[in-house]
């Protein structure tokens, strides 16, 4: 979670690295920026489902909510990323869901 490049934005990114049988695949991910506080209810500020190729040389695929060319958020507040990703292709798998700890930014 970050205040984006200085400007005020709001961004929530997750990263993939690839090590194994294929030289590449393919990793779709579902993710969400969800503004309020660590326990009750949550707004949904910004969504994504993006898929990358994701090489077998550790080099890490980084996905953002929201996309450069997407709405943007802004604001004080309590801030949550989640993220749902699997692996499309050749071979499809489940990655697994997961979520940043929520933090305040003012």
């Amino acid at each position: 979670m970050s205040k984006g490049a200085g400007d005020g934005r709001v961004v929530s990114k997750a990263r993939v690295t690839c090590a194994g049988t294929y030289p590449s695949v393919q990793v779709r991910m579902e993710l969400w920026l969800l503004k309020g506080p660590t326990v009750g209810p949550k707004q949904v500020m910004a969504y994504s489902d993006q898929t990358q190729t994701v090489a077998d040389n550790g080099r890490p695929a980084t996905y953002y909510v929201p996309t450069p060319n997407g709405n943007q958020v802004r604001g004080a507040g309590w801030y949550t990323g989640q993220f749902d990703a699997e692996i499309v292709s050749p071979q499809p798998g489940n990655i697994g869901r997961g979520n940043s700890r929520t933090v305040h930014l003012s």
